[in-house]
C-alpha cells in the first residue's frame, strides 16, 4: 500500500515545498489559503490512506486509523461550511 503511494506523496511535498517558496515573502489571500488547505486535507497521499481505512476485516489498530480518519473528514466538512458561510470560493 505505501510503496504504491510513495511517488504521489512525493509530488503532494514538492508541491508544498513550491507553495512555501511561493508564499514565503507574502501571504497567500484568504481565498488562495483556504484553497490550499482544503488541497492539502484532500492530498494523494489522504486518498491513499482513505483506501487503506476503507477495507473490510479491519484490525483494532485500523480501527484507530479509522477514527482518526474520520476526524480528517470532519476537518475538510468543517472548513467548507466555514468558507460557503463567508462566502470564500472553494475551488476545488
Amino acid at each position: 500500500m505505501f510503496s504504491s503511494s510513495l511517488p504521489k506523496l512525493q509530488e503532494s511535498n514538492t508541491k508544498l515545498r513550491g507553495l512555501i517558496q511561493k508564499f514565503g515573502d507574502r501571504a497567500p489571500s484568504r481565498e488562495d489559503a483556504f484553497n490550499i488547505a482544503l488541497e492539502i486535507e484532500q492530498s494523494a497521499g489522504e486518498v491513499h490512506f482513505q483506501k487503506f481505512v476503507d477495507k473490510k476485516g479491519k484490525s483494532k489498530v485500523e480501527e484507530i486509523f479509522e477514527y482518526l480518519n474520520s476526524d480528517d473528514k470532519d476537518h475538510v466538512r468543517r472548513i467548507r461550511s466555514y468558507m460557503s458561510a463567508q462566502g470564500i470560493v472553494c475551488r476545488t
